[in-house]
Parts: C-alpha cells; structure tokens; sequence
C-alpha cells in the first residue's frame, strides 16, 4: 500500500508539473469607451479601468501589456492594470518582441515593452531591420550614418558605419549584407568578421539548387559564394533563380467573377410589381433558363447571394413591400419577415452579415438569416481582430465591442 500511494503520489506530482507548463490562452480584454476616454472591460462587463485614455488599449496575443495614450502621449500597461512604460513619448510601437520603440520630439529610444525599460542610452534617427539573432542586433541610423547597434551592450557593434544593411544567415548564425564607401561585402554577425570583403560595386542573393547564395561583381567581373562567404563556381551565375518563398509576392486584386458559363440568380421586373426570379446561364450571348419563380407584390428586389452549393438556402433576395424590407428566397418564402427600413449585406474582411436599419437604427442578422442582434447601433463600424470581436457604437455615444456569435456586447451598464 505504501508503494501504491507513493506511485499516486509520484503520478500526480508528475501531472501538476506537466499542467504547469500547459499553454494557457490569456484572458480577453475589451476596451470600451464612454464616449469620451476610453477604459477596459472584460466578458463579464466588469470595470477593469474606468475610461482614462485617449485610444482604445489591446492586449494582444500573450504580451504582457498594452499600448495606450493618456493625455495625448503614449505608455503601456501591464495585464493588471498598472502603468508599465511612462506615457511620456510621442509615439510607441512594438517591433520584434519584446523590442519597441519610444519617439520624443522625432528621435527614436528602444524599449524593452516586456518591462517598460530604456534599452538604448542614446536616441536615434531612425530604427529599421532586427537581426533574429543571438547578438540581438538592429539597424539604426544616427547622424545620416547607418550603424549595428546591440540591445546586450547598449553600444555600437562594430567601428563601421554604412550607407545599407540587410541582415541574412549563415549556417551557424547570421551575416549582414552591408555597403560602406561605396562598395558592397558580408559581415559575421557574431565575431564581426568580412565574410566577403568589402570590395565589390554590387552584390546580391540570389539561389542556385535551391540554396542560397551571394553574386558580386568587382569592375565588371563576377564571383559567386555561398551563404557563408565561401567561393564557389556556378554556371552563368547572372541568371538568377527565382524563388517564391513569399517575400514580395503581392496579393492578387479581388475581382468580380466573370458568371459566363455559371449557374446564377437573375431578376427581371416585369412591371406593376411583378417579378421573374430565375436560375440562368449565360454562355455565347444565349441565355438558358432552369428555374424560374414569378413573384407578385413586392416594390422592389434585390439579389444579395446565391450559393449554387448551399442546398438549404442557395439565395437570399432583397425584398421591400408596404415600405418594408425583409428577405426571401429563390421561391418566394420569407426568410426574413418585413420589419426593417432596410437590409444590406455587410462584408468586415471575409466576415459576411447582413445589416439591418431601422428607426436609424443597425442591426445585424447571421447569413444565416438568424438575428445577431436587433437595431440598437448608431453604427456597425467594423470588426477588429485584436479582440476577435465586432466594433460598434451606441446612439447615447458609448463604443466597444460585440461577440460575433453570440451577440453579446462588452460594454459595462448593457445588458443583454
């Protein structure tokens, strides 16, 4: 038995330590404002800091504080509300973590945002690349002049000042790829060393066998080296290798689908408040019909989705009648009843809804047609993805945020 209630011991012990270090999502907060300053709330609605600051303060993800200005300057907060940097810069934003910047009068101080302290003793022109390495080195400039500056030391990391730096790696660390006098070489990152000197009138990276490498030209001629600096010889090293690793691939423009050749919803006004509703393709200037609805006594309809892969519900029409706007679908059933001033579909960055008015009121409904949460909105502002949460406004002036799946609002005093 005693070795029985050891080995329960030991398992549990065992659990505790394992549970300790189990990843815990951090708590949500929401800024909420009383139309004036602007505090803090959670899902409770409980006031966590009553309106004090200039702009909403998000905690995001699991940093340990928030930014936020009081009295038109800028500090941070901690997660239990207590002043972490002072607000007394012009500007604060985060770089790589914990890493930020403070700005006063158009100088530039690093700050460590983890602990609200001063890193760098003296102020800089401009802070620019970090290198994600184990010196903790950025580009900074200061006096026109681009240095390697190191958060460890508080000082310059080497002698050299240089026109450009563009940080790469190694196989054992990293490199920067400077230019100094007017000429290009690679720096060691950790001894300071010239991997490359400092000789060529260009040098750039490029890949070859997918690996990466460098390409320096010196009076016309080239060399090639790899990733380290070594010489290496590569077969007409000009024609670079393209390479898709996501840097500076530019998104294409959302366009409107060409719908010739598709299956979709088309409206036709017959007159006198008669309607055609049909399922039609479009293909070579001939139109082929496959379904069709005639609706009778509605002033006005108006296509907001058709879905040809949404069985339950493939369309949602805009309908008025008497004055009043609800929504029906591809037959002519009521979906949503004829209570609203108007209905629009709202698009907040791929999050669909379709917004309600009424009495200069907004509303939102689900694309499901199921009622988010009736017109009690001055304005549905947007969506913010600090706080996974809808941004919204209050006739008497109040701001916060709204669940949007539950329709909950986050801001102290509203009740459900």
């Amino acid at each position: 038995m005693k070795n029985f209630g050891y080995l329960c011991l030991l398992l549990f012990s065992l659990q505790s330590i394992g549970q300790s270090h189990t990843y815990q999502p951090p708590l949500t907060f929401y800024p909420y404002s009383d139309g004036h300053l602007w505090g803090i709330t959670n899902a409770n609605r409980e006031v966590l800091m009553p309106p004090q600051f200039d702009i909403p303060a998000f905690f995001v993800g699991s940093y340990p504080f928030a930014i936020a200005m009081k009295n038109k300057k800028y500090g941070t907060i901690t997660r239990d509300y207590k002043e972490l940097t002072p607000f007394s810069y012009d500007k604060i934003e985060t770089l790589s973590s914990p890493f930020g910047y403070g700005m006063v009068k158009g100088k530039y101080i690093l700050l460590n945002l983890n602990t609200g302290k001063v890193i760098s003793s003296s102020a800089f022109d401009s802070i620019e690349n970090y290198c994600y390495c184990k010196e903790k080195l950025f580009v900074v400039d200061k006096g026109g002049k681009k240095i390697l500056y190191s958060t460890l030391t508080d000082k310059q990391w080497n002698k050299n000042t240089f026109e450009q730096v563009e940080f790469a790696e190694t196989d054992n660390g990293h490199s920067a790829l400077v230019k100094t006098g007017g000429k290009f070489g690679l720096i060691d990152t950790k001894t300071n060393a010239w991997l490359i000197p400092a000789k060529y009138d260009q040098l750039k990276g490029a890949w070859h066998n997918d690996k990466r490498i460098f390409i320096g030209i010196e009076n016309g001629k080239t060399a090639c080296f790899d990733r380290n600096g070594k010489a290496i010889q590569v077969e007409n090293p000009n024609a670079e290798e393209s390479y898709s690793g996501g840097m500076g691939v530019v998104e294409a423009k959302r366009e409107k689908p060409n719908m010739e050749g598709k299956l979709d919803l088309y409206i036709h006004n017959l007159g006198n408040n008669n309607w055609k509703v049909n399922l039609e393709i479009h293909k070579a200037g001939n139109v082929e019909v496959f379904q069709s609805a005639s609706l009778q006594g509605y002033t006005a309809l108006e296509k907001i989705l058709y879905d040809s892969k949404d069985y339950k519900q493939p369309a949602i029409i805009k309908a008025v009648k008497e004055g009043k706007t609800g929504l029906i679908g591809l037959k002519g059933q009521i979906l949503v009843s004829f209570q609203y001033d108007n209905i629009e579909f709202l698009d907040l960055e791929d999050h669909w809804f379709l917004k309600t008015t009424l009495n200069n009121k907004e509303g939102l409904l689900k694309m499901n047609c199921v009622e988010l949460m009736k017109p009690v909105f001055k304005h549905v502002l947007g969506i913010d993805f600090n706080v996974e949460a809808l941004f919204v406004e209050m006739p008497n002036g109040q701001r916060g945020y709204m669940d949007e799946q539950t329709g909950k609002i986050y801001i102290p005093g509203i009740e459900d």
